[in-house]
């Protein structure tokens, strides 16, 4: 899961996300326009819309962060842990997150943009600027697709590499450490590759998929983790352990490179 929240300068008189109403921050990256949808549910925890504030669009994430350090707007999006917002608390100061509203009104509008958002409670920890109290924010699943037709060894191999080289991952890009395995497999609505993963290691509790449907639709599939899927013209069928489908840490980024489409 990655977590992100709404971000103020430390000295910012804004203190809550109804302080955040008529003020001017970016809402939107012309190169992903799933910041939009991000935005609005952060604004939604606090009962806002993106009509309560002057939204800006920029081209990427480098000029969303240009403009926070110039003071042309006052508030910002943060992902928690990420290394940009190191650079960005070196830049400016010390920044600070605003805590978002647990209601569960709130997170249901929340929702309508985030099918699978969460509030989670974030502690103060070495390296991770803003967070100086516990405080809530939001966690939504990072995704990975693939073309349907994608071999199935490469997906196991990637997930095997994926599982076996966390430490690696959170290296490469802190966020990572909140990677747990056996939460992989996340259901939005979008099928599954049909390869068959086998089972997760014993010590992770099964899990009933019952309801899960497998059915590809188009050539667009999720996949999420070492379970088994099939096409929906057979039965969900017995799950089987594969083995020696290890692989190497040097090779995880050139299979995520070369193999997949991989949208954050």
């Amino acid at each position: 899961p990655y977590h992100v929240g709404i971000i103020v300068r430390a000295n910012s008189p804004i203190k809550t996300l109804a302080d955040v109403r008529g003020k001017k921050m970016v809402t939107g990256y012309r190169a992903s326009p799933n910041i939009t949808a991000l935005a609005a549910a952060l604004l939604a925890t606090g009962g806002l819309t993106l009509d309560d504030v002057e939204g800006l669009d920029v081209q990427t994430a480098i000029e969303a962060r240009d403009q926070f350090v110039s003071g042309n707007v006052e508030v910002g999006l943060g992902g928690v842990d990420s290394s940009s917002m190191v650079q960005l608390a070196q830049e400016v100061g010390e920044i600070r997150y605003i805590p978002l509203d647990l209601s569960s009104e709130n997170m249901a509008a929340a929702r309508e943009f985030l099918p699978n958002a969460r509030v989670m409670i974030v502690d103060p920890a070495p390296g991770r600027p803003g967070i100086t109290e516990p405080t809530a924010v939001l966690e939504y699943d990072f995704l990975l697709y693939t073309n349907a037709t994608t071999a199935d060894d490469v997906i196991v191999k990637l997930i095997d590499g994926m599982i076996a080289e966390r430490e690696a991952m959170v290296a490469m890009n802190p966020p990572f450490i909140w990677f747990k395995p056996e939460l992989m497999a996340a259901q939005i609505g979008v099928p599954f590759h049909p390869a068959e993963l086998g089972l997760w290691p014993t010590q992770y509790p099964r899990r009933s998929w019952a309801s899960l449907n497998p059915t590809l639709n188009g050539r667009s599939a999720l996949f999420g983790g070492r379970w088994a899927y099939w096409r929906a013209s057979y039965p969900l069928r017995g799950l089987s352990i594969r083995s020696g489908s290890s692989i190497r840490r040097s090779s995880l980024i050139s299979l995520l490179r070369q193999s997949l489409d991989c949208r954050c």
